[in-house]
């Protein structure tokens, strides 16, 4: 018999109950403490993503993107008077992807020193002299001139900062500008000869005057004497290439033109001693034909197979020993590409004779860097007083037969030659090294910088003066007259659609006036904005208004006056004053190679 109690419970106690709200609560109030936390770590999760794109994109545009500038003087009589061996053209990614037109832009050094971070790091960075960068508001843009887009949305990835830590190395020059080599030549070919700017340069080789222009032989200057005796070679071909072309094949006046280009031509060949091998078109080479004087031997082979088909068609037999026949004519052909393309591949600081058209290949660029363990040489830079320096060139190998220059051709000469150059044993390039030694660092970290009440209004972060573009030293102008504008009497009108690490990376979108009287939230009135000014016309060379040396210009191109940084056409200005210090918080780190050399690896 089982017994039923008088006064079953229906329900939870008091206590019962009290205790089940206090776990709930704790549960509630746990859950409550930790959102927060949940949502840094998404969106820290979420700026690593961003992070990485970016990272990736940065590095695609620092090995592929355009590292020529065609639109730039790369020759002077002096390493001061062009500005193609500056920071801005190193093969280091700060320089190449720092552009208006591959989306990394330099943050304001007014906004970048109030900003705190882990081991204080960008405050080190800073001092070190590097500079912070943020991104635009669209992915990298290549060619592209109008990467912030009119009413561009807001985008994350401007909430990002980045730095390259690490020191970049020693890179290999662009360009020598003594001599910009290489030189390339069509192999076969006529003597070289180049239209040249009218000064006291080209003197004595200024052979048939094109209008007001001079017609230099560049070998007549390259190969010392040897050039000097080739001159009636040019002249010969020259009178050739000036009968009435309606004439027909084999008419006298032809007959007898080519008669005597090929007659000289022998002669120079059988003057310098060259072997017949190397220019009678009687075998096929198979490597030179002595090992005295290759480069001469090049440039008898080049010119030779250029005259052969010229003779052949006109029905000339023989000049001298030479016959012209299809078979040592086709001889003469290959020979010339032949010994053209072992020449270059042999002796890449052999200088004497110019590098074969067809096969024009990275290889062809010699390994040239700044000897940094010598004292640099000093002078005076073109159209003024100011001194200047810079370190000695360095080859991993001596430079022979280097010659003379096509644009300054008399600012080279085999004494200044040689008293250019620093051994070759100080030479780095080449040298064994540790993976360490190349590898540097992109780090990303994430502060709302746009916050800051002069975000749009600070100026630019300092432009390296060598990414003003300029002209090389030209008759009869002054150092103002390299720098100005066409208009203002100077050379012309610089084309920004040629240059690639030019001009301030910000000059899409910087303001061309004083802005401390525009309205906040107002759109950018006309005159003071590069919006629309240049989104559009300046990718085709319009947009003039930074290019000069006036205050106006000047202020323009060290954007002044600040930038439309969020790129919404815009005046901004952040609730955040100018006297607070942000703390920015490490997102990510990329290691990356370094290069030394100005290559493109797609």
């Amino acid at each position: 018999m089982q017994l039923t109690p008088p006064n079953p419970r229906q329900a939870f106690t008091l206590f019962e109950i009290s205790i089940s709200l206090a776990l709930v609560s704790f549960g509630v109030i746990s859950v409550l403490m930790l959102l927060p936390a949940g949502i840094k770590a998404q969106q820290m999760a979420r700026y690593q993503i961003l992070a990485s794109a970016k990272a990736l994109e940065l590095v695609e545009a620092y090995n592929a993107t355009h590292n020529g500038n065609p639109a730039i003087d790369v020759e002077a009589n002096a390493p001061w008077n062009v500005h193609i061996n500056a920071k801005n053209l190193h093969p280091d990614l700060e320089s190449r992807v720092s552009s208006y037109r591959y989306g990394m832009f330099p943050l304001p050094n007014d906004i970048a020193k109030r900003l705190d971070s882990d081991g204080d790091e960008i405050q080190r960075v800073i001092a070190d002299g590097a500079q912070l960068y943020y991104s635009q508001p669209l992915a990298t843009t290549g060619f592209q001139e109008n990467g912030f887009a009119p009413t561009a949305p807001p985008n994350e990835a401007q909430r990002m900062i980045m730095a390259v830590v690490g020191y970049p190395q020693n890179n290999a020059l662009l360009h020598l500008p003594e001599k910009a080599w290489p030189y390339y030549a069509a192999y076969p070919s006529p003597p070289m000869h180049i239209i040249h700017r009218n000064n006291s340069d080209v003197d004595t080789a200024d052979v048939k005057p094109m209008g007001s222009w001079q017609s230099m032989l560049w070998e007549d200057l390259n190969l010392g004497p040897y050039g000097l005796q080739l001159r009636p070679v040019y002249l010969a071909y020259y009178d050739y290439s000036r009968i009435d072309p309606t004439l027909a094949l084999g008419s006298q006046p032809l007959v007898d033109a080519a008669q005597i280009y090929a007659d000289r031509l022998v002669a120079w060949c059988q003057g310098l001693g060259l072997p017949a091998a190397c220019y009678d078109g009687q075998s096929l080479l198979t490597d030179f034909p002595s090992a005295t004087d290759r480069h001469l031997q090049v440039v008898a082979a080049r010119i030779m197979g250029h005259a052969g088909p010229v003779m052949l068609a006109q029905g000339v037999t023989a000049a001298g020993t030479v016959t012209f026949t299809a078979t040592t004519v086709a001889r003469m052909h290959e020979n010339a590409l032949f010994l053209g393309n072992q020449f270059a591949a042999r002796y890449p600081y052999d200088w004497g004779a110019p590098r074969p058209l067809q096969r024009a290949i990275m290889m062809d660029t010699p390994l040239i860097e700044y000897d940094q363990l010598r004292l640099p040489r000093s002078g005076t830079i073109f159209g003024t007083t100011k001194a200047a320096s810079q370190w000695y060139p360095v080859t991993p190998h001596p430079v022979i037969n280097a010659g003379v220059s096509m644009t300054y051709p008399k600012a080279a000469t085999p004494t200044s030659w040689a008293a250019l150059w620093s051994p070759s044993v100080n030479s780095t390039l080449t040298a064994p090294f540790e993976p360490a030694e190349r590898c540097r660092q992109i780090v990303f970290w994430a502060v709302d910088w746009q916050s800051y009440e002069d975000f749009e209004t600070a100026p630019s972060a300092p432009v390296d003066a060598g990414r003003l573009p300029k002209y090389a030293p030209s008759p009869n102008k002054n150092f103002t007259d390299l720098i100005k504008r066409s208009g203002d009497g100077g050379l012309g009108t610089w084309m920004d659609h040629h240059q690639f690490g030019y001009r301030n990376p910000e000059k899409m979108i910087l303001f061309n006036g004083d802005m401390g009287l525009v309205q906040t939230g107002t759109a950018t009135p006309p005159g003071k904005s590069n919006n629309p000014g240049v989104h559009g016309p300046d990718q085709f060379g319009g947009q003039t208004n930074d290019q000069g040396l006036g205050t106006a210009e000047m202020s323009r191109f060290i954007g002044r006056w600040g930038a439309d940084r969020n790129a919404n056409q815009q005046l901004d200005r952040g609730q955040v004053p100018r006297s607070t210090r942000m703390r920015a918080v490490t997102v990510a780190r990329f290691n990356y190679y370094d290069l030394r050399v100005p290559a493109v690896i797609r």
